[in-house]
């Protein structure tokens, strides 16, 4: 595999250089690597402001449930059964 450097603004090589201890990684080459792997795998992304992730982190320790995927579960179950939330 051939390599060509590119320029990124300073911030996001940073964030990169942060990103290399996380993921055991040796260069800045393979954090992207990393990166793009894991987003091949888990194509599906909810984007949440930073006060809805908190409330959701909260209720997710809160109720003992360590998946996201089991608390959306649990809240879509939720949301079709109930009589009284408007759908």
């Amino acid at each position: 595999m051939s390599r060509k450097p590119i320029q990124v603004p300073e911030e996001l090589k940073t964030k990169v250089e942060e990103l290399k201890g996380q993921f055991r990684a040796r260069t800045e080459y393979e954090v992207i690597e990393k990166l793009i792997a894991y987003y091949e795998k888990n194509p599906f992304h909810l984007l949440l402001e930073e006060s809805v992730r908190n409330d959701f982190k909260n209720a997710k320790t809160e109720l003992r449930i360590r998946e996201d995927s089991d608390f959306v579960k649990l809240l879509l179950h939720h949301w079709k059964k109930s009589e009284n939330v408007n759908k």
